[in-house]
């Protein structure tokens, strides 16, 4: 698809540039009518013999041949293209005083000089075409440049998804969730916390997720910088082999954050494909919940995998809807808060959020502020961050509302 600005544009200098190709047609054949008499009146073929006339008479006679083909290309000019027009196809009038290089470069020989250098094709990165549908794929190396107008007005009624692999989708906006109503400029990044402000008073939360993989966790430190609650990993189903694991760390890192008075809350790492292996999960999740007070939400987790194949890949909208479903109304039904992990293209794409809204929200999303466009509730801006009491890379969190004091 052509964009409409782009049509009127070119469009436009069509008859400019058939001008400018005739004005340079005309010039080429003024400099080979002078090269033309240069030679005759120079009547090389009296000093150098019969040879020398000869070869003569045979650069004029081109000459003239070339003369004919330009006056030629010049009555036929309405129908002329670039391609008619080889200026490096003139006759050797004596000197052979070029060189072409690797690259495609022109030099004289004699001058040093560059007349002339390849043009090199550079393709520009695209994006869709406007979609008609709910969804569109599009493969952006076969699409017209979208201007950032266009992405601003699709943005009123669409919001683009970005895969792993590069691709992206328009989806259309649904008018029955409620909507994310905050305003980017009150998140405010203290490093490492991310803040949210109303009214000049900051009303989030900090925190970090962790699991078994982080070792050994100074809690006290964690608190010290800025921290206001953890999110623990329970436990999770393999995404291969569907076996049930408890997070070896999970009771170690209770003890440690609850006594440095940090609030926590917890999450499961599902690949469930029935209702039967949630029920499953649930009976090891409430196991591992029984002696602790949790304040903060417990949280159905379920991810694709980068770069292998799960076991729940395969499930469907309605499916994995329904999962999740069953997952957090009984989690709500033992009296924890239940809570939805995912990213923007698993929250817009891979689920029906219409039947889901009524659970609290967490978004994964890198950056300085979320562009998901539905109501979310704690936001993870980072898996890569920095903060004292953990060994490498954290995940750091904000959360919107302070479950601690329900």
């Amino acid at each position: 698809m052509r964009l409409d600005d782009e049509d009127d544009f070119y469009e436009g200098n069509r008859e400019h540039n058939r001008l400018m190709l005739n004005m340079v047609l005309v010039m080429s054949l003024v400099v080979l009518l002078v090269v033309g008499l240069v030679f005759i009146e120079n009547e090389p073929w009296k000093k150098n013999g019969n040879s020398a006339k000869n070869k003569q008479n045979k650069q004029q006679n081109e000459v003239e041949q070339l003369v004919d083909s330009v006056q030629s290309l010049l009555a036929d000019s309405g129908d002329l293209r670039s391609d008619d027009l080889n200026i490096w196809s003139l006759p050797n009038v004596g000197s052979s005083k070029s060189q072409t290089t690797g690259d495609g470069t022109v030099i004289n020989k004699t001058t040093g000089e560059t007349v002339s250098e390849q043009i090199k094709d550079e393709q520009t990165p695209t994006t869709s075409e406007v979609p008609t549908g709910t969804v569109e794929t599009f493969d952006a190396s076969d699409k017209e440049m979208i201007t950032q107008e266009e992405i601003d007005s699709m943005s009123q009624t669409h919001t683009l998804i970005t895969y792993a692999d590069g691709t992206m989708e328009w989806v259309e906006l649904n008018p029955n969730l409620a909507t994310n109503s905050y305003t980017k400029s009150r998140f405010v990044y203290d490093e490492p916390e991310m803040k949210y402000y109303e009214s000049g008073k900051q009303i989030s939360t900090f925190g970090v997720d962790i699991s078994s993989k982080y070792g050994v966790v100074d809690f006290k430190k964690l608190k010290k910088a800025g921290c206001d609650f953890v999110m623990l990993k329970a436990g999770g189903r393999g995404y291969a082999t569907g076996e049930l694991i408890s997070d070896d760390s999970f009771h170690t890192y209770m003890s440690g954050a609850t006594s440095a008075g940090l609030k926590v809350g917890v999450y499961f790492y599902s690949h469930a494909v029935s209702k039967t292996e949630i029920k499953e999960e649930l009976t090891l999740l409430f196991a591992q919940l029984d002696e602790y007070k949790i304040s903060y939400p417990v949280v159905f987790m379920l991810e694709s995998v980068d770069g292998d194949i799960a076991r729940t890949d395969g499930l469907d909208v309605e499916t994995r809807t329904e999962l999740a479903d069953y997952f957090l109304k009984e989690v709500k039904a033992a009296g924890y808060t239940p809570m939805l992990y995912g990213d923007k293209e698993a929250l817009v794409t891979a689920y029906n959020m219409e039947e889901l809204q009524k659970y609290d929200i967490w978004l994964s999303q890198a950056g300085e502020s979320p562009d998901y466009p539905y109501a979310f509730d704690m936001w993870q801006y980072s898996t890569n961050g920095e903060i004292k009491g953990i060994e490498g890379e954290a995940h750091l969190n904000i959360c919107m509302k302070n479950y601690g004091d329900d």
